[in-house]
């Protein structure tokens, strides 16, 4: 567990420093809100009962780092499955991500593009509901727990495209509790 907090706090100061080295930029907060397009746990064979929803907070430190906070949450429900005695089992997965995120942006392309990447580290939070079928038989055969949190750690890239100085939309692509997002960006000054 220390390692973590430690990859952690080492990551963070180094973004700030090189944060600091930079030109000193037009600062600003972005806020972004979005909805997830392919939720991560649909590869358990189940289908969105809520689509992901997504909201960050950006705070541009230099010309091209920033630094924010995330948060996304997501509820899934799998199919019947048949688990390895021929019994079936069906349950609702309900995911949280709240974290630290950095970035790297591109510059300004044509006045309107930034391309973007950078890490997520957090805390994520996995709980299960039943709906039928064993839940130690699942446990053991798909390593699902009923309620699981555990440290989060990611990377993400999209893209933002500002419609205008203080109005933009993004697309985003990451491991977190969407794989691809959408949404609406507000610059604050």
């Amino acid at each position: 567990m220390k390692k973590p907090i430690f990859l952690t706090i080492v990551i963070c100061c180094v973004i700030i420093q090189m944060g600091h080295t930079q030109k000193a930029p037009k600062n600003y907060l972005n806020l972004n809100a979005g909805v997830g397009l392919l939720p991560t746990f649909l590869k358990d064979g189940g289908q969105a009962e809520l689509l992901p929803l997504i909201f960050t907070a950006d705070y541009k430190l230099s010309n091209n780092f920033t630094i924010g906070l995330s948060s996304g949450h997501s509820v899934s429900r799998t199919g019947e499955r048949k688990m390895r005695d021929g019994s079936m089992a069906q349950w609702t997965h309900h995911f949280t991500a709240i974290g630290i995120r950095t970035g790297g942006y591109s510059k300004l392309i044509a006045d309107r593009w930034h391309f973007y990447g950078g890490l997520f580290i957090g805390c994520s939070v996995s709980d299960v509901e039943m709906l039928h079928g064993e839940e130690e038989k699942v446990r053991r055969e798909m390593g699902i727990e009923r309620s699981n949190t555990k440290m989060f750690f990611t990377a993400y890239v999209g893209t933002r495209y500002r419609i205008t100085p203080h109005i933009g939309a993004f697309a985003e692509g990451s491991l977190g509790v969407s794989l691809v997002s959408i949404g609406a960006s507000v610059s604050v000054w």
